[in-house]
């Protein structure tokens, strides 16, 4: 059965220290300076992830992104942090959705039971916190777990996307096609996919120079393997561009 209402945290009243900084934003830096042998003691033994809200969650797994390799321990302790996740789903802004669903694919580490089902819920009630950096994030790291998001989650991201094209990189634009080209499904109407590469499309025009060579490789490969309907013009931007970026690498 699909869940009627996300867990949150109770309210509770903002504690602050002696120089104002609240005792959220205090341990946030506290996770910041971290490494992973003291983030693994504080999560493990000292159960420290009971008080991490959303922002403290993701600080700490942006930390554990940076490891060359996980351990049985670190792996424990982002269990934890994943269950911890799971129990305020609720209180997540999208941007923190985006980043805790990168992190897990930067990791290749696939989410505990309900996490990442809560999160997909999420993202359909706050589409408005996505913005372009979120967007390619997150389908980045489902597309690395191998995890379709669903009609309903496409649903309310690719209006998202279109309505905020002005503000795509050219790095968000082909990590985003590039991640819906390697979904195992992509659930989204023919339509809503065309409208979607229609907006980007003029961005990619009015951008093509700041394109790098990957994200044309990228960009290409995605346009191929989507079968959007590309105007001759992009098509041949993006080839000079690459071209040139070719001639520009290349010794004299």
């Amino acid at each position: 059965a699909k869940v009627s209402k996300l867990p949150k945290e109770p309210p509770a009243p903002k504690v602050y220290d002696k120089d104002g900084q609240s005792e959220q934003a205090a341990l946030n830096n506290r996770i910041k300076a971290w490494r992973m042998p003291d983030l693994c003691r504080e999560v493990l033994e000292e159960g420290v992830c009971r008080k991490f809200n959303p922002i403290n969650i993701t600080t700490a797994m942006q930390v554990m992104t940076k490891a060359h390799k996980l351990s049985a321990s670190d792996l424990e302790a982002l269990e934890q942090i994943q269950r911890r996740a799971a129990e305020i789903a609720g209180d997540f802004p999208g941007r923190n959705v985006a980043s805790f669903v990168y992190c897990l694919g930067k990791m290749s580490v696939r989410p505990v039971p309900l996490t990442m089902e809560y999160m997909l819920i999420r993202t359909t009630e706050v589409p408005e916190d996505f913005n372009a950096q979120a967007v390619s994030n997150f389908v980045y790291g489902l597309a690395i777990l191998k995890i379709s998001p669903g009609r309903e989650v496409m649903s309310v991201l690719f209006p998202q996307a279109a309505a905020t094209v002005d503000t795509y990189l050219p790095q968000n634009i082909s990590t985003l096609f590039w991640a819906l080209s390697k979904l195992p499904v992509l659930e989204v109407e023919e339509s809503q996919l065309d409208a979607l590469w229609q907006a980007m499309s003029r961005k990619v025009l009015s951008s093509v120079r700041a394109f790098s060579p990957q994200n044309i490789e990228n960009l290409l490969s995605a346009m191929d393997q989507l079968s959007l309907r590309v105007d001759k013009q992009i098509l041949e931007a993006l080839q000079h561009e690459a071209m040139e970026k070719h001639r520009e690498c290349k010794p004299q």
